[in-house]
């Protein structure tokens, strides 16, 4: 429980960066990287399966960014990385389900009152963090 309430902090700050410059701070992904594993060395909370997995949710992501020319940032895979250090195979997935439900429904209503068009790019950490919160909430 104490890697998902660090996590909520985590993803509270990378969303205010995100709508603020567009993009993630590499130094502060590694740093909140890095203290996801201490804590991970110090709690028996995942198995080393499940961080592996986890983190093969953000390698997907990082591949599907260079495969794609970056329609999904090379930030927001590296944020799954991060997220996977903390929840996991299974969360990590269920949290990036969640965000791309949430993004895409603001992305239709943002379409249909056409405040952007098709081809606006929009931050997508915030959604990650209203994932984050749905998913305490509901796994609680």
């Amino acid at each position: 429980m104490t890697g998902k309430c660090v996590l909520l902090g985590v993803l509270f700050v990378f969303a205010g960066m995100d709508v603020k410059k567009r993009e993630l701070s590499l130094l502060l992904l590694g740093i909140c990287g890095a203290f996801g594993v201490i804590l991970f060395l110090m709690t028996d909370e995942l198995l080393w399966q499940e961080l592996l997995g986890g983190l093969c949710v953000g390698g997907g992501m990082l591949l599907f960014a260079l495969v794609s020319k970056e329609s999904v940032g090379v930030g927001d895979g590296l944020l799954f990385c991060v997220t996977g250090i903390y929840l996991g195979l299974w969360q990590n997935l269920l949290l990036l389900f969640g965000a791309v439900l949430f993004c895409a429904a603001a992305g239709a209503v943002l379409l249909l009152r056409k405040k952007c068009t098709r081809k606006q790019q929009i931050p997508f950490a915030p959604f990650v963090l209203i994932a984050d919160v749905a998913l305490l909430f509901f796994m609680s």
